[in-house]
């Protein structure tokens, strides 16, 4: 009789998300995670076909984390301006993760389109708040993002790089400026 597994597919995943957001997705290879797990790296192979496929896992779990975490930080009332800061927290609070997703050679991470075509409380919310049609709301929130991930991709890169300056005023005060634009 064949001993029984006790490592998972989940704890495999669990334990390169640790890897990742410890060491960084360079430092995502079956030795660390066996370490992590406190095993050989046998019980990976036995999960993931390859390598590939345990880094798309992790991606996908990643990418999950990620629209959970703007989920629960966006607030419907102040959609554009709530939205913005999460992604910028996100980024901070993960840091690997955020490089994973967004920075690396092979991104991971759900398009701005994406984010806008899921959610239509969102084209909803900036239609109304912001007076202006489809297009433009695509326009103005597309804005939104790119401003959002160049704080973003800046503040991960370099912590010290905004010190000093409330980023979320930055982030608000920007999209006071983006909403001038179109009204």
């Amino acid at each position: 009789m064949p001993p029984k597994r006790r490592i998972f597919e989940d704890d495999i995943v669990a334990a390169a998300l640790e890897v990742v957001r410890a060491q960084g997705i360079g430092s995502l290879n079956a030795r660390n995670i066996a370490v992590v797990l406190g095993s050989s790296t046998q019980p990976l192979f036995s999960a993931f076909d390859s390598m590939a496929d345990l880094c798309d896992a992790v991606a996908t779990a990643v990418s999950s984390a990620f629209i959970e975490h703007l989920e629960r930080q966006t607030q419907p009332e102040r959609i554009l301006i709530s939205l913005a800061c999460a992604y910028v927290d996100f980024a901070l609070q993960e840091p690997e993760f955020f490089r994973l997703l967004f920075l690396s050679q092979h991104p991971a991470g759900p398009s701005f389109f994406t984010i806008y075509a899921r959610n239509s409380a969102i084209k909803e919310s900036i239609i109304e708040s912001a007076a202006v049609g489809e297009q433009q709301a695509w326009d103005l929130f597309f804005h939104v993002m790119i401003f959002s991930h160049g704080i973003a991709a800046l503040l991960v890169n370099d912590k010290k790089a905004l010190s000093g300056t409330p980023v979320h005023g930055l982030i608000q005060d920007a999209i006071i400026g983006f909403y001038r634009l179109y009204s």
